[in-house]
């Protein structure tokens, strides 16, 4: 599967998803928890980063475990564009 979103420089290849999803994929387990959202919302310069992890997992986490996964990735780098966030890859 490949996945795409758009970013201010244009499509964000399936690549550069995965390097960056493993970048806060601290504990390897091929998911992110509310944790490791938070401090990449923290490290990406967010007020408030554990309010804005919960948001981005009620918005991006489809299948609701509790966790954002690879396939749930792509909802999140949006997410995070559209409260203004500039993503880095």
């Amino acid at each position: 599967m490949v996945f795409y979103v758009m970013s201010k420089g244009g499509a964000v290849s399936d690549v550069q998803l995965r390097k960056l999803f493993s970048r806060f994929d601290v504990n390897k387990d091929n998911r992110l928890s509310k944790e490791e959202i938070s401090e990449a919302l923290s490290q990406l310069g967010a007020f408030l980063p554990d309010y804005r992890a919960g948001r981005a997992l009620t918005h991006c986490d489809a299948n609701k475990d509790g966790f954002i996964d690879l396939d749930e990735f792509d909802d999140f780098v949006s997410y995070a564009e559209s409260k203004g966030f500039e993503i880095k890859l």
